[in-house]
C-alpha cells in the first residue's frame, strides 16, 4: 500500500509539473504568437522594441539547447487534451479505474478552471489602446514597486545590487509554491478529502495563486519588457501586472464562495485559521479588510456580485495610489493621427504639408511619425531634414539625425558633427549613430575628441560602436582602450567593433578579456566569440569552463561545441 501511495504521489507530482510548465509557457508564448496579429489590427508603434538580433540569438540558443519550446508545446498539448477529456467525462477520483491515465479527468477539470492564468499574459496588449494618449498611463500600477523600492533601498546601504537576486528569488520561490500547491491539491482530490489543509495550505489558502503572483512579479523585474507585447523597454509593465493580479484575487474570492457552498463549516473553520494569500500582521489585515466590513458588514464577500465589487474597488484604490507617479502633462497636444486624418492619404502627401504639420507638433509621439512620413520622400527631403537639425525641439533634431543616417545623406555629415556638442544626450547619440550609418570618416577626429572630453563617458559605447563603420587608422588604439574598460557594455561595444574590423588582429584582446577580473566582461567576450566563432578560440574558451557565472559557462561550452563542429565540417 505504501509503495502504491508513493507511486501515486510521484505521478501526481509529475502531473503538477507538466501543468505548471504548460501554463507558464503559454503565459509567455501566446502573446508572442499574437503579437504580429495584433500589430496588423491596431498598428505597431515605431519605437524601440527592446530586443536586438543578438538578444534573440541568445534566447533561441537557450531554447534550442534545452529543447524548451518542444517541452513547452508537449506539456501544453497534454494539458489541452486533459482539459477536453475532463470536460467530456466529468468524472473524478483516482480509484475510478485504479490507473494513472484515468486520473486525467480530474486533472483536466482543474486545468480548465486554472488555465485562465495563461490568458492573463494577453493583458500585455492592454497598452496598445493607450499608445496615442500616453505611455505613462501604463504607469498607473506603479504602487506595486513600493515594497521593492524599500528592499532595494536597504541593500543599497551596503552597496549591494540586489535587483537580479530578488527577481531570481521571486521566480524560483513563486514557481515552487505553484507546483507544490497544485501537487497538494491533486493529492487531496485523489483521496477522500475535499479541503486541502496540509503543508503550505496552512500558511495560505491559495498557494498556487500566491506562487503565480510571485513568479510573474519576478519575471517582470527580471526583464522590464517581458510583461509587454513587443517586449519594449520603453513601455511600463506595472498596470498590466496589477490588472492581472487583481483578476487572480477576484478568482480567489469566487473560489472561496464556491468552497463555502460545497464544504460549509469545514471550509469556514479553515478560513478563520489560515491567511487569504500570505501571512500578515492582524493590524495590516484589519486595515485591508476595513472597506469590506464597512460596505458589506462582513469579513469576506459571500456573493459573486460582492466579490466582483470588492475586486473592482481595490483595483481602483491601487490605481489611484499610483497616480502620483504618473506625469499626466505628456502628450496633451493634438496627435499625429488626428493631424494626418485631415490630409489626403498615400503619395499625395507633400513635403510642405508634412513640414506644416511638424511645426504644430509638440509631443515626441507626434513628431516621430511626421518625420518618418517626411523621410518617405527619399533624397528629395534631405535638405529639409538637414534644416531640422537646427530646430529648437530636441526631439525634432534627434529624429531628423536618425533619418539622415538611414537615407545615407553624406551631405549632412558636417551638420551632424555639430550635433556632437548638443545639449541633449539623445540628440548626440542620434548624431553618432547617423555618422556611423554614413561611414563618415571625417567625423573620426571629432568622435575621438568627444571620447576624450569629460562628457565623452556618456557616449563611450556609442562611439566604439560607430568605429565599426568609421574605420580610420587612429581609432584602433581607442578600441583597445575600450576593450579593457571595467564596464561590460563598453568593453563589449569595443570588442564587437574590433572583431568586425579585423578578426585576427582583435583576438589577443579577447584572450585578455577572458582573463578579466570583471565577470560581466568575461561573459561579454564569450558571447561575441559564440556569435562570430573565430578560429583558434577553443583552447582559450576552456579557461571559463569552470566559471561561477552560469551564462558564461553555458556560452563558452556552446561556442566550443560549435567551433569543433565547424572544424569537422571543413
Amino acid at each position: 500500500m505504501e509503495k502504491q501511495f508513493k507511486k501515486r504521489d510521484v505521478a501526481l507530482f509529475l502531473l503538477s509539473l507538466v501543468f505548471s510548465i504548460a501554463l507558464m509557457f503559454a503565459f509567455t508564448e501566446l502573446p508572442k504568437l499574437l503579437d504580429p496579429v495584433v500589430g496588423e489590427v491596431v498598428g505597431s508603434p515605431g519605437f524601440d522594441q527592446g530586443t536586438d538580433q543578438f538578444s534573440m540569438f541568445k534566447s533561441d540558443l537557450y531554447i534550442s539547447s534545452y529543447n524548451l519550446r518542444v517541452i513547452g508545446y508537449i506539456c501544453l498539448a497534454f494539458v489541452i487534451i486533459a482539459i477536453i477529456t475532463g470536460f467530456a467525462t466529468k468524472k473524478s477520483g483516482w480509484a475510478w479505474a485504479g490507473a494513472f491515465v484515468l486520473f486525467l479527468p480530474v486533472f483536466g477539470q482543474f486545468a480548465l478552471s486554472m488555465f485562465f492564468l495563461a490568458g492573463l499574459g494577453i493583458l500585455r496588449v492592454s497598452w496598445m489602446p493607450f499608445m496615442d494618449l500616453s505611455v505613462d498611463v501604463l504607469s498607473l500600477g506603479d504602487v506595486i514597486y513600493l515594497p521593492l523600492d524599500a528592499v532595494l533601498w536597504f541593500f543599497r546601504l551596503f552597496d549591494i545590487r540586489a535587483l537580479p537576486w530578488i527577481s531570481y528569488l521571486l521566480i524560483f520561490s513563486g514557481g515552487f509554491l505553484f507546483v507544490w500547491g497544485v501537487f497538494l491539491w491533486f493529492q487531496i482530490r485523489s483521496g477522500e478529502g475535499k479541503v486541502v489543509k496540509s503543508f503550505i495550505y496552512k500558511i495560505s489558502r491559495h498557494p498556487q495563486y500566491l506562487g503565480w503572483i510571485l513568479w510573474s512579479y519576478g519575471m517582470m523585474l527580471y526583464s522590464s519588457g517581458i510583461n509587454n507585447m513587443k517586449k519594449s523597454w520603453s513601455i511600463p509593465a506595472s498596470l498590466p501586472w496589477l490588472l492581472g493580479t487583481m483578476v487572480i484575487i477576484g478568482a480567489c474570492l469566487l473560489e472561496e464562495i464556491k468552497m463555502l457552498e460545497v464544504n460549509g463549516k469545514e471550509y469556514e473553520q479553515y478560513r478563520k485559521k489560515t491567511p487569504f494569500l500570505f501571512p500578515a500582521p492582524k493590524w495590516f489585515s484589519g486595515i485591508f479588510k476595513a472597506p469590506v466590513r464597512i460596505f458589506f458588514k462582513k469579513e469576506m464577500p459571500r456573493k459573486k456580485s460582492e466579490a466582483v465589487i470588492v475586486t473592482i474597488f481595490y483595483t481602483i484604490i491601487f490605481i489611484l495610489a499610483s497616480a502620483p507617479f504618473v506625469d499626466f502633462t505628456k502628450n496633451n497636444s493634438e496627435t499625429a493621427e488626428d493631424i494626418r486624418q485631415a490630409l489626403p492619404s498615400g503619395p499625395e502627401f507633400s513635403i510642405e504639408e508634412t513640414l506644416s504639420m511638424l511645426e504644430q507638433a509638440v509631443s515626441r509621439r507626434d513628431i516621430f511619425p511626421l518625420i518618418d512620413d517626411l523621410a518617405l520622400h527619399g533624397k528629395e527631403t534631405i535638405p529639409h531634414l538637414i534644416t531640422l537639425l537646427s530646430d529648437s525641439r530636441a526631439d525634432v533634431r534627434e529624429f531628423a539625425a536618425n533619418k539622415l543616417g538611414k537615407l545615407n545623406a553624406v551631405s549632412a555629415g558636417d551638420s551632424l558633427i555639430t550635433l556632437l556638442n548638443d545639449e541633449s544626450v539623445r540628440v548626440t547619440r542620434a548624431a553618432i549613430s547617423a555618422l556611423s550609418d554614413l561611414k563618415y570618416e571625417k567625423s573620426a577626429q571629432y568622435l575621438i575628441r568627444l571620447l576624450n572630453s569629460p562628457e565623452g563617458d556618456h557616449f563611450r559605447w556609442n562611439i566604439y560602436g560607430a568605429f565599426e563603420n568609421i574605420r580610420t587608422p587612429e581609432i584602433w588604439l581607442h578600441l583597445v582602450s575600450g576593450a579593457r574598460d571595467k564596464r561590460w557594455y563598453v568593453a563589449r561595444s569595443a570588442l564587437n567593433a574590433m572583431i568586425n574590423i579585423n578578426q585576427e588582429k582583435a583576438m589577443p584582446e579577447f584572450w585578455t578579456a577572458l582573463d578579466s577580473d570583471i565577470p560581466e566582461v568575461r561573459r561579454a567576450a564569450v558571447m561575441i566569440i559564440l556569435e562570430k566563432l573565430p578560429e583558434g578560440a577553443e583552447e582559450h574558451l576552456t579557461k571559463v569552463f569552470d566559471e561561477e557565472d552560469f551564462e558564461t559557462r553555458f556560452y563558452a561550452k556552446e561556442a566550443y561545441r560549435l567551433l569543433k563542429e565547424k572544424k569537422q565540417g571543413n
